[in-house]
């Protein structure tokens, strides 16, 4: 799941480009993520060897585009641009904090504590601690949001992604469990006794953890080595465990992860994007999910907004005010409808061409309830796909970022049995959220889920399954980006009657729930705050921003319709 923060500095940096110009909304189309665009060039040339050419597609999908500033938009005064991009980085850290960039690049030498990065899309943040080491300058990255980057303007993406430019991207120091569990309350997933109905994997549509507020950094001493992992190596400008490479997604590459027993795959490929869950311990239960949404490809189209400084609020098309702030962080507040905005004034977000979602469960237990699991993971895994700067992103390269979270919960009834589903649903038309309102699909029944259930078992057996998916179009490191997102969450649960009963009827039970949300702002994963606080300097703040969630459907099926089943209403 994406939790929202909004992490500002209070006071003016030093060094970098300041802003100028008159406020400006820029809008235009941006370009194919695979062209290779002129973009990540710029400036006058390099002072010391590194060359400020366009960045190789290769080099793109490794650390993102570089910046391409534009003149007439008002950067806040304490931004460095370094425009030579991806060609000036040395390495990162594998939790995406720690960055080691050449000092012969262009603006690398402007860098103090405090100063505001811009080095590509996934290399962008407050300098929270700062060293030299021979030829390498190695900072660390605390998230920003756009307000901290643009004084005035707003960001436009409208473009459509073909499943096959996104690659995998594994951030191995990040953590993959949620720190919080699932407790079986009417707010969480649990088994499934009598109504299978459930919440998404969060336990609710909205869910809130303290985030950062980053006040003003003091400058002064770098502090301890920054370094996720341990100390860095022998070798001038290491920075510890480094960031892997990324993938080809495609489930015929080995992009597996094995995650607490979980076999873990998140895949794009021609014609779907997904994930595929598996679970296998020796002699005992055996689970295998797989959600894939149907699409030969996806269009974004998302808008985020910066007012005099101030980022715009999604639900009102208006600033944030330190009041609605203040609120935030007293505790849960997107759960109720927000006010409608005026047309085309607030931030959006909306997919569309997704055609429909196709679930496949099953799951089996030799030593019957003694087996059951119940997790929620939030996955170290990405699927990206880089987008270079151009007018329509204020100059900015953005990164098209795709997450997913999941629960899982079984309720196997006796030894032996087993329990295994197929539903497929259509989806027509956009979602996602617009002006402060939910965008929703058509939907429509393809195969029923409930007439798909068939297993074994002397008991009920169940299970229920939620994966959210997050879409986002933003800047920052991959702890932390700050942009415009949409997330869409299903969760299903499934029962299977007792063969005992077979003589008069076998009772078999369905639901289906669908949830669209969306916001703006910093995105951090849900453990984020942890990694955070053991980097960034004492004196931050803890404050929250907001997240929109609305449930579009809720269907329940009992099959056969007879009075000993209890049927319900409704078609899954």
């Amino acid at each position: 799941m994406g939790v929202v923060a909004v992490i500002r500095s209070r006071r003016g940096g030093r060094g970098g480009r300041g802003g100028r110009g008159v406020p400006v909304t820029v809008g235009a189309v941006v370009v194919v993520a695979a062209v290779v665009a002129s973009a990540c060039s710029g400036g006058a040339g390099s002072r010391r060897g590194v060359r400020e050419a366009p960045a190789t597609r290769e080099e793109a999908l490794a650390y993102g585009y570089g910046p391409a500033p534009v003149p007439d938009v008002p950067y806040q005064p304490d931004v460095v641009f370094v425009e030579a991009g991806p060609r000036a980085i040395r390495g990162a850290s594998a939790d995406g904090l720690v960055w080691a960039l050449a000092r012969s690049a262009k603006g690398v030498s402007e860098l103090r504590r405090g100063s505001v990065l811009v080095a590509t899309s996934r290399a962008t943040g407050r300098v929270a601690a700062v060293r030299d080491e021979g030829d390498t300058r190695i900072v660390t990255l605390a998230p920003v949001d756009l307000d901290e980057i643009v004084r005035d303007g707003t960001v436009r993406v409208d473009r459509a992604v073909d499943l096959g430019d996104l690659v995998l991207q594994e951030i191995p120091a990040l953590p993959f469990e949620s720190d919080r569990p699932v407790d079986g309350s009417d707010r969480a997933l649990g088994a499934p006794t009598g109504s299978s109905s459930v919440s998404p994997p969060d336990g609710d549509p909205t869910v809130r953890i303290p985030t950062m507020r980053l006040a003003a950094i003091p400058a002064g001493p770098a502090g301890p080595r920054p370094v996720s992992g341990g100390p860095a190596g022998p070798d001038p400008g290491s920075v510890g465990p480094e960031l892997p490479p990324p993938k080809l997604p495609d489930r015929r590459h080995a992009n597996a992860l094995t995650l607490r027993g979980w076999i873990v795959t998140p895949y794009a490929e021609r014609g779907k994007f997904g994930l595929n869950l598996a679970y296998r311990t020796v002699s005992a239960l055996k689970v295998g999910i797989d959600v894939a949404f149907l699409a030969k490809k996806i269009h974004l189209d998302a808008r985020y907004g910066v007012k005099d400084g101030e980022p715009v609020d999604p639900r009102a098309g208006k600033r944030h005010s330190p009041a609605r702030s203040a609120a935030a962080s007293t505790g849960y507040e997107g759960s109720r409808s927000p006010a409608p905005a005026p047309s085309g004034a607030g931030p959006r977000f909306t997919v569309r061409d997704i055609a429909g979602i196709a679930l496949d469960l099953q799951a089996g237990a030799a030593n019957g309830s003694s087996d059951n699991t119940r997790v929620t993971m939030e996955l170290p895994v990405e699927l990206n796909v880089p987008i270079p700067p151009s007018p329509m992103s204020l100059g900015l390269p953005l990164n098209v970022k795709v997450t997913f979270k999941f629960t899982v919960v079984t309720a196997i009834g006796g030894r032996n049995s087993t329990i295994k589903a197929h539903g497929e649903w259509n989806l027509g038309g956009d979602w996602g959220f617009r002006d402060g309102r939910a965008v929703a699909p058509a939907f429509s029944v393809k195969k029923s889920i409930v007439n798909s259930i068939t297993g074994v078992s002397l008991a009920p057996t169940g299970m229920v399954v939620g994966v959210k998916t997050q879409l986002m179009a933003g800047i920052g490191t991959h702890l932390g980006m700050a942009g415009p997102f949409s997330t869409f969450t299903v969760t299903a649960g499934v029962t299977n009657g007792s063969a005992l009963g077979a003589s008069l009827t076998r009772c078999a039970s369905a639901s289906l729930d669908l949830f669209v949300g969306g916001g703006v702002g910093v995105v951090l994963n849900s453990a984020a705050g942890a990694v955070l606080q053991k980097v960034l300097p004492a004196g931050t703040q803890l404050n929250s921003s907001i997240e929109m969630n609305w449930k579009i459907l809720h269907r329940e099926q009992t099959v056969p319709p007879v009075p000993v089943c209890s049927a319900t209403a409704g078609t899954t």
